[in-house]
């Protein structure tokens, strides 16, 4: 396609999907026309600017370029960002289609020869003209003006062609743009401030003249390896540089000053500057620098340098800062811009002296799809080996070795640099990102790995042996394991642990094939305690077993998180950045978290555990690091990370996340001097004593657990004592200070467990500095910080037989604060219900609260029982299909059982095994999905089932609904409300 400034036919790949050769032409035109149009001399509002920019910028083509243009090969030019489109949106290529694509291409190039193309894009992204007042009465008119010239003086050639058959892969076509010639990037930006001082009729003007260009001479070569539909797209860049001399390849001026004069400014003043008496900006010559950085050739072959000429670190760096603040105009451009210097940046290249004459830039995507249906293959348990890629892998090799390690879709991303010439330097970073549902041969299930692998490659033709970078990341599916853990500060157990792996390995070497052993390894499990299995396998189905479609494996990764590195010989500079990243994060976490520090030695390994339970926003950490181990204790969690740390393929249902959490002994109850937080969430004041106080009970048969304390503000720490009469244990604690059963745990001590005479372990006490945590197995935990803040858990089997303090542990907090005597106090009458939990094993001395006893005593003769608005409800019994979730399937009985209609609840419940019919949540019948929040369907499922199974229901031996209240005349009287207006007291006169 022939113009006045020659051809351009690279939209022939933009407008491929039209299919219709009249379409392609007319999309062609309209491009040439818009694009290859030559620049237009600025408008006469242009004209009329106070600059010279516009002028200036369209004679900056002119220039004579370091190389010619002329070439004896077949001229070309292509604009790459199209071809990067194009891989989105490029359609299927029949071979029709392609014969006549091919063939218009060729008479498109027949009519336009092989003329050069000279195309320049002129244009002015940010113009601002802006003229306003100030309530000074200064007038500030501010002029931005930015425009951009995009030149180039090239020859150009397109190829479109079929590749290789292979009987391995799909048929590629292929597609080649090259050109030569040179290409020119100009922008210069021209900020003017003018600031008018009407009383001195005159104007001062802050400006910034700044310029930016980049000008290389290069040969282009584009290409695409086209995978029908696009599955591989790279391309290729090599400046090509010709001659011994410097080739300034880019330039950055920037020349400030100031002027005042006699103007009036306004956007439709045509003025120059000129008629400004100016004052350039331009330091006196000993004061400016001169500087040049030489860049080295050992990695990329080229010899290049960076030219500096300007102000040095202005102003504050320079010893002769006087100087400068002695010329007013410098004091006027700091007001608008203090940054602001005036220098030239330069980069040369010196091509004559350099190995590498060309540099070559290539981007790959393949995506390899699945190859494979067929059974699953029988692979080692560890998912973190490499694939050993090679910097010089052709595109079909590197598709094989994709298709080797996955049966599921595989994507790859790659960039490379290639430096040509004397010597072949190549350097590629690559990400490969795999899954793949495989059988584990030790277990029966399925198991899905995810694969992230980050390669870094180099090849050098001076020196083979130039090492591979590999970093493998791989993620499994969690599974049901056996687990171990041990620190020098926690007891050794062993429990059954949902564990969701995520491995890491970094390989170096020659090859990074899998029988070598990586530089650094590192591994992190989410797990889940046995304590909260054995809480699922009761609320769930009863026998909780793992399977692929468990609701409850989703769910379980937050409770424990073991993340272990191990380096072989771990470098001086990874231990700094170790201690740089502590001091950092230390800094900014003090002071929220309270430190302990231990010698340690662990040269080869740095290590972190951390703990937290689900329903907590508290982590403790230890941190081994080579010479010290850190241990934080308390650190605030933050909401996200829950949302981004789930390392599983599934989200987890809201519907899910509400049957764990309250599956688990979430649950916790906070006590301060003068301040509580129920289980229940009731949060209230009370009077800070010395009295001990019962803050927690339990009893349940001949068994009661009991925490009581006294807390006073103002006598140091809190008393704290715990009884188990059926474990006979007695645990007073103050402080530092821990007596158990009449023997002082030593203060040397960090750690002790509490055993029966048959060697049962009973309870278990962790002490540091600051905390000390107790833990009476399968009851509770109690955790005090600072002497005076202590927080309680229960074990979830004592819902609703809480007493004390911290209420009653039911989940419904509109009677939490219950008395011994069954009076219900308010959440205003907080001091009251909390001195009415003061024991009397003790004679109580605090005057303070004496009056508060007396008040109780008198609340107590006439209190409300608060009994709880709840009743048995047969009418809400209806005869429904039970429905449940299990992962990706949804289940419905083929058995009606009673269900509990709203507003009722489920009352007591037992556990059911019923004939289901179950559909992956995609396939399900609507009518079942859109059920599926109330947890039943009134009708049954007539529809032919995907699976047929026995599944597991719990379902209400009762439904229980709330009382309805009901208005009594009795309770009201006639009266005259008063209320109080400033010192005043004001009352109705109407009742």
């Amino acid at each position: 396609m022939s113009g006045k400034y020659g051809r351009f036919n690279i939209p022939l790949l933009e407008t491929v999907t039209y299919g219709n050769s009249q379409q392609l032409y007319a999309k062609l035109r309209s491009m040439v026309e818009d694009f290859g149009t030559p620049s237009q001399s600025p408008s006469s509002a242009m004209n009329r600017r106070r600059s010279s920019i516009h002028d200036e910028i369209q004679s900056l083509h002119r220039v004579s370029s370091p190389m010619s243009a002329a070439s004896e090969e077949v001229p070309q030019f292509y604009h790459y960002s199209k071809l990067f489109r194009t891989s989105q949106i490029f359609l299927p290529l029949t071979d029709q289609l392609y014969t006549q694509l091919k063939s218009t291409v060729a008479k498109m190039m027949q009519k336009s020869g092989s003329e050069s193309v000279v195309m320049h894009k002129y244009f002015n992204p940010v113009e601002v003209n802006v003229l306003q007042p100030t309530p000074v009465g200064l007038w500030v008119h501010t002029e931005v003006s930015t425009p951009t010239l995009m030149f180039a003086n090239v020859t150009m050639k397109v190829q479109a062609e079929p590749m290789f058959e292979d009987n391995k892969l799909p048929a590629l076509r292929r597609l080649d743009v090259s050109a030569e010639g040179i290409v020119k990037v100009i922008s210069k930006a021209n900020t003017y401030t003018y600031v008018l001082a009407p009383w001195t009729n005159k104007t001062i003007m802050v400006a910034v003249d700044n310029e930016k260009s980049v000008s290389i001479p290069m040969k282009y070569q584009m290409a695409a390896d086209l995978l029908m539909p696009a599955r591989a797209l790279w391309g290729e860049i090599t400046p090509k540089f010709q001659g011994s001399s410097k080739v300034p390849v880019m330039k950055i001026r920037n020349v400030p000053f100031t002027a005042i004069g006699k103007f009036l400014p306004s956007p439709n003043y045509a003025q120059e500057i000129s008629s400004f008496d100016q004052i350039q900006w331009l330091a006196r010559k000993e004061q400016r620098y001169n500087g040049t950085i030489q860049i080295s050739e050992k990695q990329t072959g080229l010899k290049a340098e960076i030219h500096y000429e300007g102000e040095p670190q202005y102003p504050f760096n320079q010893r002769n800062i006087y100087d400068y603040i002695m010329e007013p105009s410098r004091q006027i451009a700091l007001l608008a811009s203090p940054s602001v210097k005036n220098y030239d940046l330069t980069l040369y290249h010196n091509p004559g002296s350099a190995s590498t004459q060309k540099i070559g830039f290539c981007f790959r995507h393949i995506m390899q799809p699945a190859t494979s249906s067929g059974p699953q293959i029988q692979v080692p348990e560890s998912s973190s080996q490499p694939i050993d890629v090679d910097v010089s892998d052709t595109l079909p090799q590197r598709q094989q070795k994709l298709m080797k390690f996955s049966n599921q879709e595989t994507n790859e991303y790659a960039v490379q640099l290639n430096f040509t010439g004397s010597q072949t330097k190549k350097y590629e970073a690559s990400l490969v990102i795999a899954q793949d549902e495989r059988t584990i041969a030790q277990e029966n299930t399925k198991r899905t790995f995810t694969k992230l692998q980050l390669s870094f490659l180099q090849k050098n033709d001076q020196a083979q042996d130039v090492p591979k970078r590999v970093v493998v990341f791989g993620v499994n599916r969690p599974q049901l394991q056996p687990m171990t853990t041990r620190s020098e500060f926690r007891e050794a157990h062993r429990h059954q642990s949902l564990a969701a792996p995520i491995s890491a390995n970094l390989y170096e070497g020659s090859s990074c094939s899998p029988s070598q052993q990586p530089l650094v390894r590192a591994i992190a499990n989410l797990t889940v305690t046995e304590n909260r299995l054995e809480e699922a396998m009761r609320v769930t189905q009863g026998s909780f077993s793992y399977n692929t479609t468990s609701e409850f494996y989703r769910l379980a990764v937050y409770d424990h998180l073991n993340l272990t590195v191990d380096w072989k010989t771990p470098s001086l500079q990874v231990q700094n950045i170790t201690y740089r990243i502590q001091d950092l994060a230390e800094g900014y976490l003090f002071p929220k978290i309270v430190k302990n520090h231990f010698a340690s030695n662990h040269p080869q390994r740095m290590i972190v555990l951390a703990n937290r339970s689900i329903s907590d926003d508290r982590v403790d950490a230890w941190v081994y690091l080579p010479q010290e181990t850190c241990h934080a204790e308390r650190v605030s969690v933050y909401s996200w990370f829950d949302e981004i740390c789930g390392f599983t393929t599934n989200v987890v249902p809201s519907r899910s996340e509400r049957l764990f959490k309250s599956s688990a002994p979430s649950q916790k109850c906070y006590i301060e001097a003068s301040r509580v937080k129920t289980f229940d969430g009731v949060v209230y004041e009370k009077q800070a004593t010395e009295c001990a106080t019962t803050l927690a009970m339990v009893r349940q048969g001949d068994d009661s657990i009991v925490v009581t304390a006294n807390m006073s503000p103002y006598s140091g720490p809190a008393e704290v004592q715990i009884l188990s009469t059926k474990e006979s244990l007695n645990i007073t604690i103050k402080g530092q200070f821990i007596e158990v059963n009449g023997e002082v745990m030593p203060q040397s001590e960090s750690l002790k467990i509490v055993m029966d005479s048959n060697g049962r372990v009973l309870a278990k006490i962790e002490r540091t500095l600051s905390t000390v945590e107790v833990t009476v197995l399968s009851k509770l935990t109690v955790f005090i910080k600072d002497g005076n803040q202590i927080m309680i858990e229960l074990n979830q089997r004592f819902t609703g037989k809480g007493q004390g303090l911290c209420g009653d542990f039911n989940s419904e907090p509109m009677d939490d604060l219950r008395g011994p005597t069954k009076c219900v106090y308010s959440k205003s009458q907080g001091p009251l219900f909390a001195a009415s939990w003061i024991t009397m094993e003790s004679p109580c001395t605090d005057e303070a609260v004496k009056p508060l006893l007396q008040t109780v005593q008198q609340f107590q003769v006439s209190c409300s029982n608060g009994k709880r608005s709840l009743v048995s409800a047969t009418e809400c019994e209806i005869q429904a299909y039970p429905i449940k979730t299990e992962g990706d399937l949804v289940c419905i009985s083929e058995i009606p059982q009673k269900v509990c209609q709203t507003p009722c609840r489920d009352g007591e419940t037992m556990q059911k095994n019923l004939m289901s019919k179950c559909w992956h949540h995609d396939t399900a019948p609507s009518h079942i999905i859109a059920d599926i929040p109330q947890g039943y369907s009134e009708t049954p499922a007539q529809e032919h089932a995907e699976l047929e199974a026995s599944k597991t229901y719990t379902v209400p031996k009762s439904c229980i609904k709330p009382l309805s209240v009901k208005r009594d005349d009795s309770c009201y009287l006639m009266a005259y409300p008063v209320m109080k207006v400033g010192p005043m007291l004001c009352v109705t006169q109407q009742t």
